[in-house]
């Protein structure tokens, strides 16, 4: 998640629970000179009361589709709190546009979290009962984990990493493998999300 505060000053402040990419973060912000302006902070997303101050956007990148209803709705008012007035939050997220529950249900085996991608009407809905109003939102088909949009991505040296991992590491080849097959099979009704919402 990525939090900017003030953006007249562009001060851009980011969150990070795994300690080694919080710390690969600080390195190449260090190595482009912009230490007075991006900040990292190891932390949980759970609890922005720990970050002082009101923002003007939260950004965030798939992160609602990987928890609970339960969390989703937890972390909506974590970011409605910490939004000022007329603050905005810009979520990418997965999307589901039917067999919400059967999506659910094979994700969660695959990848071992309770992931929940929901429809548009359904993440609109979870913005809504949060106080934010979603004020604009577009959908689109669905890439990831497609080799072709991989190299797009990532680049030729790092996709030629990933698949040598895939390839030579049986624990990272299987749950890759397995999810890649998820999305094969629901593709007519996976696609993914953008959402701008704003405190009503």
């Amino acid at each position: 998640m990525i939090i900017v505060p003030f953006l007249w000053f562009n001060t851009i402040i980011g969150i990070g629970k795994n300690r080694e990419s919080v710390a690969i973060a600080r390195v190449n912000i260090r190595a482009a000179g912009l230490e007075n302006k991006i900040e990292i902070i190891e932390g949980d997303i759970f609890h922005l009361d720990k970050i002082a101050g009101k923002f003007d956007y939260v950004l965030a990148e798939a992160i609602l589709t990987m928890q609970s209803p339960q969390g989703k709705a937890k972390m909506l008012t974590e970011v409605h709190n910490r939004l000022k007035p007329g603050g905005k939050f810009l979520s990418h997220e997965l999307l589901a546009n039917e067999k919400e529950t059967e999506i659910s249900t094979d994700l969660a085996k695959v990848i071992k979290v309770n992931s929940t991608p929901l429809s548009v009407i359904h993440w609109i809905q979870v913005f809504t009962q949060a106080g934010l109003q979603v004020q604009k939102y577009e959908t689109a088909a669905m890439s990831l984990l497609s080799w072709w949009r991989m190299l797009q991505d990532e680049g030729i040296i790092n996709t030629m990493q990933i698949l040598w991992n895939i390839l030579t590491k049986p624990p990272i080849r299987q749950p890759v493998l397995e999810m890649r097959q998820v999305f094969q099979q629901y593709q007519q009704e996976l696609g993914y999300i953008l959402l701008c919402g704003v405190i009503e």
